[in-house]
């Protein structure tokens, strides 16, 4: 079972804190949060979990609608599973206003036994060394997962949900820590902005 640890509040205050102190450090132990510009990243062809055809495709060009990215381990279980599901469920109520993107280091073994079993037709993309997990601050080898959370005994992404904007600008993020129901409303709702430019760089 997933707990909280000992270590854990000095770090979560930090990542659930004020947006300004999040960004006065932008390391990568820092999760990128709402009004923060999306990283640059080139999704590679043959890390997609069903490659019909696709080539190597940056963020920003994949980013033609709203963006939802969800990272995802098998090593959270059954939360990681629920995020799924809500995912599933929140894909039919979104529709062709955006696009939903799991992103996981999980081999395409694991991942299409766990798609098989829920029957889940998102999206999955293999993230090669955690890169884009990296990139938006929620893994880090230098503060693993297990002196965040007990019951959890391999280093893997923060279980996590962002939108992203046409914009390029993130206008949700959730880090799940287990305890708070998952702000559908509020996904939403950074779904259905409108952007009036778009930022990347």
């Amino acid at each position: 079972m997933l707990a909280l640890t000992k270590n854990t509040p000095s770090f979560l205050n930090k990542v659930y804190s004020s947006e300004s102190k999040i960004r006065e450090i932008h390391t990568p132990e820092k999760p990128l949060a709402e009004g923060d510009l999306a990283p640059h990243f080139t999704f590679a062809s043959q890390n997609w979990l069903e490659n019909q055809g696709l080539t190597d495709i940056s963020l920003r060009d994949l980013n033609q609608k709203p963006l939802v990215i969800v990272f995802y381990s098998v090593y959270w279980n059954g939360h990681g599973i629920n995020l799924l599901k809500k995912m599933e469920k929140l894909q039919d109520k979104i529709g062709d206003t955006a696009g939903i993107l799991v992103v996981t280091s999980e081999a395409r073994k694991k991942l299409y036994k766990t798609i098989g079993e829920h029957h889940f037709s998102l999206n999955f993309y293999y993230d090669e060394g955690q890169a884009l997990a990296e990139k938006f601050g929620i893994f880090s080898e230098d503060r693993p997962t297990w002196n965040l959370f007990s019951g959890i005994e391999t280093n893997v992404p923060l279980l996590s949900s962002y939108v992203v904007g046409t914009s390029g600008q993130i206008s949700f993020r959730h880090i799940d820590n287990f305890s708070s129901p998952f702000p559908e409303e509020d996904l939403l709702v950074a779904v259905n902005g409108q952007p009036e430019i778009r930022l990347y760089k």
